[in-house]
């Protein structure tokens, strides 16, 4: 459907007797349905107050080359801004794009246009190319940005690119296309779909136009820039799994990023790299962005001439003025936010990543003791094995096991010593040792305040009782005579677990005498 009128918004009331002029619906801003609409043509003057739209076309290319023949003539002073949403039919090359190209041949000779309607994935918003849109731009180069949402065919919702580009024409023509991603429709999204829906409003940046060409280029290329910081409101973002949505949205890892989500669940170093890796290349992105927004709105600061800053007074009145430089203010901040909110959740991701490492590190060690256990246990018994040089069957052994748990206890024993000489000549060092010596009262006082304590220091008597009986045993048995060692052992642990039985009886009298106190 073609629609060669602009739209008004507000419909007059009953009580005025006159309709509104052709001049007046003409400058009329016009809402559009994102719905359907594929193209409409925006004139805007110079000083950003009239704006109108002479063409809208939904999707059917049928009529598309008459409608652009009707379109009228491209005025000096004025911006011609080409909003194009391909989509359905309209993305045929041989048809909807064939014409839109032979219009802008005819229309605009000398020029090479050459619309893409599928821009590139990536952003491109390189200072040069920037400064180009108001510097003439004979190459046509152009930018492009993040602006909308799109499902892949794996049902996962990512960010789709624009693409702009600004042309001078003839004295004092200015030529703008702007070729935008189709927008994902749901509840929460932003109300501003199409590019003249962002640049219609009472605060809108072209507020501040001044009649000069550069500059009013200069806000629509700040128009196109902020619209990819408005894709996703940070308090949005937490709504796209809106029930009330035709369909259940996949989680979007971009929008949790910018919006500073602390969900990490990092639990393996290729999980932790590749959502690093994310995150970058986020931070990338926004960076780039704010730098380019920045780069604008100084530029629109610093270098006008002081002639149009009188003008622009003159011709805007305070609120208009202060709402636009409250949305210049909002919209520098909200950068700033989303670029430190990707910092945070890098920098947050860094310190889960270490404390998850430090955890390791921590069990590693553990892991590291129990071996070194084990190896204290082994390698006794594989001397012993090795003095013994056993030959035998295990059930002909008789009197050479006794011979060999002998030799393990003994040269366990000597490890041990070995053992704690090592540590007390470290502690020694480490002065570490003096410091107990220093209160001789010390190391018994801990473990006088509780029956845990007395409970430690009686079982360390009874192993160390143990293991006095076995060297005396195996001493006597392996050097003098073998019964005499098992008689030792016998009566050794006969001894052992009278000391064992007594211990139970003093704990329990201490813990009554606690529950009388």
């Amino acid at each position: 459907m073609v629609i060669m009128e602009s739209q008004v918004t507000q419909m007059p009331s009953q009580e005025q007797k006159t309709a509104p002029s052709p001049e007046d619906k003409a400058i009329a801003p016009v809402r559009s349905d994102p719905a359907g609409l594929v193209m409409q043509v925006i004139d805007v003057s110079y000083d950003g107050k009239r704006s109108r739209s002479p063409l809208q076309l939904n999707d059917d290319i049928n009529g598309i080359e008459a409608a652009l023949q009707n379109l009228p003539p491209h005025k000096d002073g004025i911006a011609r801004v080409f909003d194009l949403y391909p989509r359905g039919k309209c993305r045929d090359h041989n048809g909807w794009q064939s014409n839109v190209s032979k219009h802008f041949r005819e229309e605009y000779p000398g020029l090479r246009i050459t619309p893409r309607l599928f821009p590139e994935s990536r952003i491109k918003n390189d200072l040069w190319n920037i400064s180009r849109q108001w510097a003439g731009n004979a190459e046509g180069t152009g930018i492009s940005t993040k602006t909308s949402l799109k499902v892949d065919g794996k049902d996962s919702l990512n960010t789709a690119s624009s693409f702009l580009v600004c042309y001078y024409y003839g004295i004092n023509k200015l030529l703008v296309i702007v070729i935008n991603e189709q927008h994902l429709l749901v509840g929460t999204a932003p109300p501003e779909y199409t590019y003249f829906d962002r640049i219609a409003p009472e605060n809108r940046f072209i507020a501040m136009a001044n009649g000069s060409r550069d500059r009013l280029t200069k806000l629509l290329v700040l128009d196109f820039l902020s619209s990819s910081v408005y894709l996703s409101p940070a308090t949005q973002l937490e709504l796209w799994r809106n029930p009330g949505s035709f369909f259940d949205l996949p989680t979007w890892e971009h929008s949790a990023v910018i919006a500073g989500v602390s969900s990490i669940t990092a639990n393996t170093v290729e999980v932790y790299i590749d959502s690093l890796a994310l995150r970058e290349v986020v931070l990338q992105e926004l960076q780039e962005l704010a730098e380019a927004i920045d780069f604008v709105v100084e530029s629109l600061r610093k270098y006008s001439n002081p002639k149009e800053k009188a003008f622009a007074t003159q011709q805007r009145d305070s609120s208009s003025s202060n709402a636009v430089d409250e949305r210049m203010f909002i919209l520098q901040q909200m950068c700033y936010q989303r670029r430190k909110n990707v910092e945070r959740s890098i920098e947050q991701l860094n310190r889960t990543f270490e404390a998850k490492s430090k955890a390791l590190n921590i069990q590693e060690s553990a892991s590291v003791r129990r071996l070194t256990i084990l190896a204290t246990i082994f390698l006794p018994l594989s001397l012993s094995t090795s003095i013994l040089s056993m030959q035998s069957r295990f059930k002909e052994l008789h009197l050479k096991l006794y011979d060999l748990v002998g030799v393990f206890v003994i040269i366990g024993t000597v490890a041990v010593i070995i053992l704690l000489l090592v540590r007390a000549i470290t502690d020694i060092a480490s002065s570490a040792i003096f410091r107990d010596l220093s209160n001789p009262n010390r190391i018994w006082a801990r473990h006088e305040k509780s029956i845990w304590g007395l409970l430690s220091v009686l079982g360390r008597i009874w192993f160390a009782s143990t293991w006095a009986v076995l060297m005396v045993s195996f001493l006597f048995g392996m050097l003098k005579d073998v019964m005499l060692g098992v008689k030792i052992l016998g009566f050794g642990f006969v001894g052992l677990l009278g000391y064992a039985i007594l211990v139970c009886v003093v704990i329990l009298h201490r813990i009554y005498l606690q529950l009388g106190k």
